[in-house]
């Protein structure tokens, strides 16, 4: 319950958990029955404890509060969030903003106009996700890579992944297990990869699990499937943070495995 800790009552520290949860939904109900509601806003929603969640869905359910709540969709969802969305809370999926949409989000956040081919490249690196683009946008900037010239911005080389970037993928990837991780390295350093061509060096398990828990994309082509990580930025961390002589490594057996396996022409006739 650390969340709702400043809504309990000082002489509640040892109190059990139904009259904190009293406490909570004392605290969330309006002082005027006439004025405004309460909205209580939980971000990061699927990162918060159970017991906090059901918190969360009493609230709800009583009507001491409006609850308005985000998660990420590549995130497992919790239980408690499942039934507060189904018990006639609805849902909203947000998809990822389109290039037009990025544009004119850019055109705001900068204040002017920004060169069309830039904008191409920032949402492809960011795949539309507001939070990536906001620092990409800022380290960008501070790298000086991101410049205005004549009131147009524009891109003079490779955006800036910057710090705060990297240590938010980095927490992301943290709790990958050695075995996934060192098959998202492989498909990082060869993306996009064959299947045909990561089935000689990785086994099939490890490669499911990465597409289950939403590490990797798999899309089709002409030559059979392809694999890269889920986010185009992701694959540039995960090189990044790689020791130099395993990414020696990784290539040539990268390079064994293509040369010594059939041509994609051969794979369609």
């Amino acid at each position: 319950l650390e969340p709702f800790a400043r809504l309990l009552s000082p002489d509640r520290g040892t109190a059990d958990a139904a009259a904190r949860l009293v406490d909570i939904v004392h605290a969330l109900e309006p002082e005027e029955t006439d004025g405004p509601g309460t909205l209580l806003v939980v971000d990061d929603a699927h990162g918060l404890d159970e017991l906090s969640g059901e918190v969360v869905v009493h609230v709800a359910g009583t009507g001491a509060a409006v609850v308005l709540a985000t998660a990420r969709s590549d995130a497992p969802t919790p239980d408690w969030l499942t039934r507060l969305w189904r018990n006639g809370g609805g849902r909203l999926d947000l998809d990822a903003f389109s290039i037009a949409e990025v544009q004119a989000l850019l055109v705001v956040e900068l204040g002017g106009d920004i060169d069309p081919a830039g904008a191409r490249v920032l949402a492809g690196l960011s795949g539309g996700n507001a939070l990536m683009l906001r620092e990409l946008v800022a380290a960008s900037m501070s790298d000086g890579v991101l410049v205005e010239r004549a009131g147009v911005w524009l891109l003079d080389g490779t955006p800036s992944i910057g710090p705060a970037l990297s240590d938010l993928i980095g927490d992301r990837l943290r709790g990958v297990p050695p075995e996934l991780r060192n098959c998202l390295e492989v498909i990082a350093l060869g993306e996009p990869l064959a299947l045909r061509v990561a089935e000689r060096l990785l086994d099939r398990e490890p490669l499911e699990s990465l597409e289950e828990l939403g590490l990797i994309h798999v899309t089709e082509s002409l030559s059979g499937s392809v694999l890269t990580a889920a986010h185009p930025i992701w694959g540039q961390v995960v090189r990044a943070t790689m020791p130099r002589l395993r990414v020696r490594r990784v290539q040539l057996e990268l390079a064994r495995a293509i040369e010594n396996g059939p041509r994609p022409s051969d794979q369609v006739r």
